[in-house]
């Protein structure tokens, strides 16, 4: 059923696909003052159904106040939404965002105590796309809704899925720093979870 967002990288390989993300110089939108939802969208006969996500970490400014939330140990998995492996990724905004990194673990990648990968940067599957770049997988829909789309099967059919999604500040929105240190990107990490398959 999610044909229309079939990848269609070089050979199918993705884990090799080069990746390159600029920030725009003009045209930053304004940030939400709340982080949105995020939700991964899954399509069934006769229509379109979605599993939410559960906001994990965040960075987040609005009017030079960041926002932080830290994720707690062992990670909050939600309960396996019983469906079909999602099309796609929606966030609830028309704020686009810079950068998207998706990841997905089998149960035996995450470790047993903390519930995140077992080893840094072992297990599990990892793809990074963008707004602009050879990855360009943000998309404006009909709805006003930011959707991200190509993501690879091999990783949505995996059962836990962790989206972490970059936006540039506006500059009115940018912390007084007189030391010039504080990041120029807010950031979100939603976690899904989905039945074993």
């Amino acid at each position: 059923m999610c044909d229309h967002r079939d990848w269609q990288g070089p050979d199918n390989d993705w884990l090799g696909y080069g990746y390159q993300v600029s920030t725009p110089a003009s045209g930053l939108q304004r940030t939400p003052h709340e982080v949105p939802k995020a939700q991964m969208v899954t399509e069934d006969e006769p229509g379109e159904s979605y599993v939410e996500g559960i906001l994990y970490t965040t960075e987040w400014f609005v009017e030079g106040a960041p926002v932080f939330i830290e994720g707690d140990i062992p990670a909050p998995w939600p309960e396996s939404a019983k469906s079909d492996p999602p099309c796609h990724l929606r966030i609830l905004a028309d704020f686009m965002p810079l950068s998207v990194t998706i990841m997905g673990f089998a149960d035996g990648d995450l470790d047993q105590e903390t519930r995140l990968p077992s080893d840094e940067g072992s297990g599990g599957l990892r793809y990074e796309c963008g707004r602009v770049g050879d990855r360009v997988c943000v998309h404006l829909n009909d709805d006003g809704f930011v959707e991200i789309y190509p993501i690879p099967a091999p990783l949505l059919e995996l059962p836990n899925i962790a989206a972490l999604i970059t936006w540039p500040i506006h500059p009115s929105d940018m912390p007084n720093d007189s030391n010039n240190i504080t990041p120029h990107f807010s950031q979100a990490t939603w976690l899904f979870r989905f039945a074993e398959r």
